[in-house]
């Protein structure tokens, strides 16, 4: 799980889906994992229902054949909240690269948990 601070890159990234849907290609390719189906990319504003602050932005869900991948982007205020989940093992520190290239957060808060076998 990733906590992103502060993003550094252009806000109109935050908002376009395709370059959104690279970095969900990009991140799996990374860390060898593979999609299962498409990304389910929403875009959600203050119209959707009550947001603090009136907060907007998107989340994306990709499901994954070894579990799932989420990504939720607040436009507004620059931050980011990312979870990869798997059954499979991978390089966590691989994973934080990958979004630390695409969104250059200013900081990064990772938690990584392990499964007990």
């Amino acid at each position: 799980m990733v906590d992103a601070g502060k993003l550094q890159c252009p806000v109109d990234r935050l908002n376009d889906v395709t370059y959104l849907k690279r970095f969900i290609s990009d991140l799996l390719k990374a860390v060898d994992m593979k999609a299962w189906g498409e990304p389910v990319i929403m875009r959600l504003t203050e119209k959707d229902g009550e947001f603090p602050d009136n907060l907007s932005g998107y989340t994306c869900i990709q499901a994954l054949h070894t579990s799932s991948c989420t990504l939720h982007i607040c436009d507004k205020v620059g931050s980011l909240y990312f979870d990869l989940f798997s059954c499979r093992r991978f390089d966590n520190a691989v994973a934080v690269a990958v979004l630390q290239e695409y969104f250059q957060p200013d900081s990064v808060r990772v938690n990584y948990l392990t499964r007990q076998a």
